[in-house]
């Protein structure tokens, strides 16, 4: 008789020994894959700043007015440009109407004043400078001065990008990808973002790259992609650098390259670009790109931490559990898990639940932990869901209810993870939360095998050899057993030493045999240990 593993409750299965306790852990969680590119948010007003252009005499003296005020601008002398921007506006300069409002607005060497600086944006705009039409597009995009109306905000953007401002294009761009103020059209989107990128505003052509990556607006075409992340890198946008070294990591449109993937993470880190620390750190863990160092990791997932990186607090956090890096400390663990959590990391949620039931770095709690792992599944962390599962048929911290773990241990199996696929299976072999099916449990230990579950392997290697729920075959039982030795599942190495001691599919090897279980007693497991005293 073989032994089955059991990974969720540590009981008996089919009248066999008892496998493995539950998984307490999130495997010593992987680094995770760099995270999925960003769009950029809409810009804030801005100034003219440019030189005054010729004009006709009668308007000689607002255009010197303006003049010297923007020297004092230029200066930080707030409060004189004020003074000279209010002459040059009354007698006629548009750009001085602006430049003033943007000093109201900002409480630059004039008292704040939403009101009046809306008022001066519109006189701005009237008298066609295209920077006013913006700003005042953005005082109605965010109810400033004026009661919040988008559909005025996006009228407005549309003068001022008509009129030559390519921050306006931009936002009216977004304004067509998302539907605000106007009927959503991707297309639209695409062409106001490009007329941004050609005018300079770099952030459009990182939205502009987004597009062509998605196929939004645009067909899709990495390569062009890739092009436009180089042109917003190039023009100083963070988050094009970023996404520009994502697609060299991946080889996306541009020929896989792991150095100038790190310089461009590089880049982008050094203009506070979060995501891009944590993914720096990622290449520093793996050796990617830069050489391996384990210390320069933790200290760019610090980095990416503090920056509101919730991947680069989880990693942080890992770090501090396996002490890699840095020296271990479960209560900084557990804090930096939590930071994850409350970040959105559903990852760092499932973690802390663990910590929460073990207690480590924190006082145990179990319905602290069964909240935790809620959350996490609520959020799709299939991790969560199965230790959920696991709660639920245990008790713990919950009322136990063993047809909820049977499903939530089926959603973490049906989006692909393998102990799920396997706790599920379990509940088929004994008729738990579900109808007693042997087929089922033999069709879902192959999944969790196929998905990396040392133990779905050694328990589909149990079918093969009973002939339950599958044809008997000791040749793929032997193969199964192997397999699951090779993954460190104890179950497996005394199984298969069992089978070399007997010659039952593989040709008979004794001393091999005695050498498996030997390191299934090793490994823990009791069954091999008292087979070995068997067989003396």
């Amino acid at each position: 008789m073989y032994m089955k593993s059991w990974l969720a409750m540590g009981c008996v299965v089919l009248g066999l020994t008892a496998g493995v306790a539950a998984a307490q852990t999130n495997d010593g969680p992987p680094i995770p894959h760099p995270h999925t590119k960003i769009q950029s948010i809409k810009q804030a007003p801005s100034k003219a700043k440019r030189e005054p252009i010729a004009t006709q005499p009668e308007t000689e003296e607002a255009d010197s007015l303006y003049a010297r005020g923007l020297a004092l601008d230029e200066k930080k002398e707030f409060s004189q440009a004020a003074a000279l921007y209010q002459r040059a506006c009354n007698v006629g300069s548009a750009d001085a109407c602006n430049n003033l409002g943007y000093l109201y607005g900002n409480s630059e060497g004039v008292q704040r004043d939403d009101f009046r600086a809306t008022s001066l944006y519109k006189k701005a705009c009237d008298g066609g400078n295209a920077n006013g039409c913006f700003n005042l597009g953005v005082a109605y995009d965010y109810g400033k001065g004026v009661k919040r109306n988008e559909a005025q905000a996006a009228s407005l953007y549309k003068k001022a990008c008509n009129n030559g401002n390519a921050n306006a294009c931009y936002n009216l761009g977004i304004d067509y990808a998302s539907g605000t103020g106007v009927g959503h059209d991707d297309f639209q989107a695409a062409s106001f973002y490009k007329k941004a990128c050609d005018g300079g505003n770099a952030n459009s052509c990182t939205n502009l790259a987004v597009a062509y990556d998605n196929g939004k607006g645009v067909p899709r075409d990495e390569s062009q992609a890739a092009t436009f992340y180089k042109t917003a890198c190039d023009g100083g946008d963070a988050n094009g650098c970023f996404n520009l070294g994502v697609d060299y990591a991946n080889g996306a449109g541009v020929g896989r390259d792991d150095f100038h993937a790190a310089s461009l993470y590089k880049k982008a880190c050094d203009e506070g670009n979060a995501d891009s620390c944590t993914n720096l750190a990622i290449a520093y863990d793996n050796g990617k790109g830069v050489p391996h160092d384990e210390s320069q990791a933790a200290t760019l997932y610090k980095k990416a931490c503090d920056g509101g990186s919730a991947k680069g607090c989880f990693n942080l956090a890992i770090d501090y559990d396996d002490g890699t890096g840095v020296g271990r400390d479960d209560f900084q663990a557990a804090s930096l898990y939590k930071k994850a959590c409350d970040g959105g990391n559903a990852e760092g949620c499932t973690n802390l639940g663990v910590d929460y039931a073990k207690g480590t770095g924190v006082q145990r709690d179990d319905f602290q932990a069964a909240s935790l792992y809620k959350k996490a599944c609520d959020s799709g962390e299939l991790n969560g869901c199965n230790h959920l599962g696991f709660v639920y048929d245990s008790g713990t911290g919950v009322q136990r209810d063993e047809f909820h773990a049977a499903s939530l241990y089926k959603k973490a199996c049906d989006g692909g993870n393998a102990k799920g696929c396997f706790n599920i299976a379990v509940d088929y072999d004994n008729g738990t939360g579900v109808q007693r099916d042997e087929s089922q449990a033999a069709s879902l230990y192959k999944k969790a095998c196929d998905g990396g579950n040392a133990g779905g392997c050694t328990n589909l290697g149990v079918d093969y050899a009973n002939g339950a729920g599958v044809q008997r075959d000791d040749f793929e039982a032997a193969s199964l057993f192997q397999k699951a030795c090779d993954g460190e599942d104890a179950n497996g190495c005394s199984n298969l030493g069992m089978r070399y001691w007997q010659g039952l599919g593989v040709s008979q090897d004794r001393d091999k045999g005695r050498e498996l279980l030997q390191k299934g007693c090793n490994m823990g497991n009791q069954w091999g240990c008292d087979k070995l005293k068997e067989l003396q």
